[in-house]
């Protein structure tokens, strides 16, 4: 092919590029003028009570823990 024909190939190319480019950047701005426009979002804030209460750091029990199931690896080979 002559080189006229790849360098029109590489302008179209490029005038492409650059109209997408230049559509998304208006797309873009235009995002951000929309989300400028609202305002800022105040935050709600509830008032608590606290109080003290005794803390019990442990409870014994008495009592016996089973597993459900079981499970057993071992080497089928020793070492």
């Amino acid at each position: 092919m002559s080189l006229r024909k790849w360098g029109i190939t590489a302008l179209s190319c490029v005038l492409i590029f650059a109209a997408l480019a230049a559509f998304k950047v208006l797309e873009i701005r235009a995002a951000i003028a929309f989300g400028e426009s609202f305002p800022e979002h105040s935050e709600s804030v509830e008032l608590a009570v606290v109080a003290t209460t005794q803390y019990t750091p442990a409870i014994r029990v008495i009592g016996e823990m089973v597993a459900p199931q079981r499970l057993d690896l071992r080497n089928e080979l020793a070492g």
